[in-house]
């Protein structure tokens, strides 16, 4: 059985991206840093192999993880960048440059924002779940 986790993906102030597991996992930090989110969540997923093996090393057995991510917009939309910001800040309705602007960092969403965003994320999930090629 996979342990359940959550990884926070997030610009930080320098523009750089990071990517951390918030459950305390005993003796280790699980976080992965990168100019871009992929980056960051490889580095992270490495960080994870490393600790795997120094636990084998030390004879302790590593669960496997099942991560869910959670995202501001700025990693979101690096992680993600194939969709179309316009499109989704008029299905949320925000205003398209200000989603822009929180994109970019430019400019920080309010809880209220990040509400219209999620719920405008769950429906986009929910109508690709019945979609197939």
């Amino acid at each position: 059985m996979k342990l359940p986790v959550t990884a926070i993906m997030e610009m930080t102030p320098d523009g750089m991206y990071s990517c951390s597991i918030t459950e305390n996992l005993g003796n280790y930090g699980i976080a992965g840093y990168g100019e871009t989110a992929e980056q960051a969540r490889e580095d992270m997923l490495a960080c994870y192999e490393e600790m795997k093996e120094m636990n084998a090393e030390d004879g302790i057995e590593t669960p496997e993880f099942e991560i869910t991510y959670k995202y501001d917009i700025q990693s979101f939309f690096s992680m993600f960048p194939f969709f179309n910001i316009s499109k989704i800040a008029d299905e949320a309705g925000i205003n398209k440059s200000q989603l822009r602007q929180y994109a970019s960092g430019h400019a920080v969403a309010s809880e209220m924002q990040y509400q219209k965003l999620r719920t405008t994320m769950n429906k986009i999930k929910e109508k690709l779940s019945f979609a197939t090629f």
